[in-house]
């Protein structure tokens, strides 16, 4: 039965240091025989893997703190209330308050982090993509628009002109200089996903191997909202509303243009 020494007096334990110090001193080990022993290697304080243990732990609660607190002023308001802190802002990042659509913009890496929990059991069914054609507006409705089931329509763009124009050089040409699609107007988005453009000017001011994709040019994706109502004139006579839609169903005034390489495209939509 081990002994419980948790209760030794002080005395006792100057007592026993004074015994082991002594056969320290009649075995005559060197330094590095003393700290090779496991002993010492498991109580010494500056161990290596310990501190930057302490400094992962120290720098994990700071910057939960910075979120916590970050998130905790943006809720009550305190931030946005703080018009000499919100000119700062502006200020030192040369923005102006009235063309921006947001004071911080949301990060890609985050919202995926933060996304909540999808439940999929809609698709577990799912082992392939139904393609069809000559779909009725009823059979749409009943089999496909509420059933979240993938599904290819062939004949979609039956007697659209769209796949005969529609070009990087033609939407280029469509897009005046002075075109507001060009702008930060709320209206007017545009997405670059995973390229390296921060417009959609970026975009048309690419070579034209890259927007041809020749001599290994770097793939590109991108998408953006059509709020050129001159372009929209244009656009609109080479493809019309969807022929399997029902009458009932709500379409969006803007349209929106989404063009790129092969094997490219947007993130899935949750």
């Amino acid at each position: 039965m081990e002994k419980d020494n948790s209760h030794m007096s002080s005395s006792s334990l100057k007592e026993r240091f004074s015994q082991l110090s002594a056969k320290y001193d009649k075995l005559d080990l060197e330094n590095d025989q003393l700290l090779s022993l496991q002993i010492i290697d498991k109580l010494s304080p500056h161990k290596g893997g310990n501190l930057l243990t302490r400094l992962a732990v120290i720098v994990g609660i700071v910057v939960l703190v910075v979120v916590v607190s970050a998130g905790v002023l943006l809720k009550s308001g305190w931030l946005l209330r703080n018009e000499k802190l919100v000119s700062l802002y502006f200020r030192w990042y040369d923005m102006d308050p009235a063309e921006e659509m947001c004071l911080v913009e949301s990060q890609e890496l985050a919202m995926d982090f933060l996304r909540p929990p999808v439940k999929c059991d809609f698709c577990k069914d799912v082992h392939a993509v139904e393609r069809v054609r000559n779909l009725s507006q009823v059979d749409f409705e009943r089999k496909f628009a509420y059933s979240a089931r993938p599904v290819i329509i062939t004949d979609g763009m039956a007697n659209w002109t769209a796949p005969e124009h529609f070009s990087f050089n033609f939407f280029k040409k469509v897009y005046g200089k002075d075109s507001p699609v060009y702008s930060n107007e709320r209206d007017c988005q545009f997405f670059p996903y995973k390229t390296d453009f921060d417009s959609l000017a970026d975009v048309f001011n690419m070579s034209q191997d890259r927007a041809e994709l020749k001599d290994g040019s770097k793939p590109w994706y991108i998408g953006w909202s059509n709020c050129d109502s001159l372009a929209t004139n244009i656009l609109r006579k080479h493809y019309k509303r969807p022929y399997f839609l029902p009458e009932a169903s709500e379409s969006s005034k803007t349209d929106w243009i989404f063009m790129g390489s092969p094997g490219y495209g947007a993130h899935i939509h949750v």
